[in-house]
């Protein structure tokens, strides 16, 4: 079956002085320079094959249990063991760590903003740093001091698992990168700002694109809950693939009366025994 394609506008970082930072609830701060580009996006569900290994991302079928996505409880006892049990069977790792989670709806949702749900990323980016420095924020952030150090003598690797709580089609879909069509200047290291007062200590590092006409964008239209969309976002292994892009686009075929899109992206830390 021939591959179809759609062009859509996002954005990425344009000419910054000084290293770009994102302060995430006070957008006003931000030192973060965007510039719209028009890209193809390839719908993946009649494109060849993906993996996690080569593109950096993979569309699996994966059932929760979860009824309530916004009960924090049930995340805790039953979310976020599937997810660590599905990356485990993906990667290999002998051990997962649940790290953060958002949850986001679309600007088109009469609850924007509410339930301490957040925006979609309109803006081509990794959750994680290019840095591994930056990066092992997250290992020492999740595990006890020792543990920690002696679990980065090791290959560990993060990972988004991304899903859709609302009904397909979907107005504002995720694309990702080819993670192969990056190259590594493409990628800036940018200070994140988190500002969460009940937690002071999220600031870290997020990674920005600069524009590149090799980069090859993806996405899988119509997604159901039944779907998790795996992707990378660090392997402290130099040889693998790193970190993928992503963004939040308009769908400039989904009809005007469909639903808000409504997604939970949960990050992981996978630790590897060889």
């Amino acid at each position: 079956m021939a591959a179809r394609f759609l062009e859509a506008s996002v954005r990425y970082l344009g000419p910054c002085k000084g290293k770009p930072v994102f302060y995430g609830k006070s957008g006003h701060l931000d030192n973060m320079p965007l510039e719209e580009r028009r890209v193809r996006i390839e719908d993946m569900r009649q494109g060849r094959g993906i993996s996690l290994e080569r593109e950096g991302f993979e569309l699996v079928a994966h059932e929760s249990a979860t009824q309530d996505f916004f009960d924090a409880g049930e995340l805790q006892s039953t979310y976020w063991p599937e997810c660590e049990e599905l990356l485990r069977a993906l990667t290999g790792a002998g051990k997962v760590v649940f790290v953060t989670h958002v949850i986001r709806r679309s600007e088109r949702s009469p609850r924007f903003r509410q339930d301490q749900t957040t925006v979609p990323g309109r803006f081509v980016h990794c959750d994680f740093s290019v840095n591994p420095a930056g990066s092992s924020f997250w290992v020492r952030k999740v595990l006890p001091e020792e543990e920690a150090r002696e679990r980065m003598r090791g290959r560990f690797a993060i990972y988004n698992v991304w899903r859709v709580l609302s009904d397909p089609p979907q107005d504002a879909p995720l694309a990702i990168c080819d993670a192969g069509s990056v190259d590594p200047c493409d990628a800036v290291a940018t200070d994140c700002i988190a500002q969460r007062s009940q937690d002071a200590n999220l600031d870290s590092e997020l990674t920005l694109y600069r524009y590149s006409p090799h980069h090859r964008w993806c996405y899988f239209p119509d997604m159901t809950r039944k779907e998790a969309l795996v992707f990378k976002g660090f392997d402290s292994d130099p040889d693998r693939i790193g970190g993928v892009p992503h963004v939040a686009f308009t769908d400039p075929g989904c009809p005007p009366d469909a639903g808000a899109r409504e997604s939970i992206d949960a990050r992981f830390v996978a630790f590897f025994d060889d």
